[in-house]
């Protein structure tokens, strides 16, 4: 129902049905529509149909941060790494500050092989803001992939000061214990 509204919404536009002022309310809105498809797409698991959306949100709106960062995320879930970080760089440049976007071409980067660039990321990230549970998780579960025992316990910590509650983090700070302790 809901993509047959969003048809039916595309086809009055394409015959310019009804005034400039309802033509340019249904303009602004399709995108956000196409967005939220996307979005209600994916929590279904249909990643294919959910990265269309998206796609044809950054068409209607190419200056939208949002339709290139959910396009990338959804790139990314379908293992598509290298289109994902082109798309999350796009949303970037379009939002230098959007901090999930970092953190999802940070996890992009650590795919294709580039660490440090996914660290640069996660950094970025965490300057945008401060508290980033997944940008500080994701910097200690990489410096922990990297050997960086201490690092990764020092980031573990800062992951459960903001999270207490977060078994990912407590298990990974484990892991990084038994590592020191092994290679130590």
């Amino acid at each position: 129902a809901y993509a047959q509204g969003l048809e039916s919404l595309e086809r009055e536009e394409e015959g310019g049905e009804g005034g400039s002022d309802a033509t340019a309310a249904r303009s602004s809105l399709l995108p956000k529509l196409r967005l939220n498809l996307g979005i209600a797409l994916e929590a279904g698991g249909d990643l294919k149909a959910a990265e269309a959306a998206y796609g044809d949100a950054v068409a209607a709106a190419p200056k939208s941060a949002a339709a290139h960062k959910l396009r990338g995320s959804a790139l990314f879930a379908l293992g598509r790494a290298r289109d994902a970080a082109s798309s999350l760089r796009t949303a970037l440049a379009l939002d230098p500050a959007y901090a999930d976007a970092h953190v999802d071409l940070g996890c992009a980067l650590c795919a294709l092989g580039d660490a440090a660039g996914a660290a640069a990321e996660f950094g970025a990230a965490l300057r945008s803001d401060g508290g980033h549970r997944e940008a500080l998780f994701n910097l200690a579960s990489l410096r922990r992939q990297t050997g960086d025992w201490a690092g990764a316990v020092s980031g573990y910590d800062r992951v459960l000061a903001v999270d207490p509650g977060h078994w990912r983090a407590h298990l990974g700070r484990g892991v990084a214990l038994a590592g020191a302790r092994r290679d130590g």
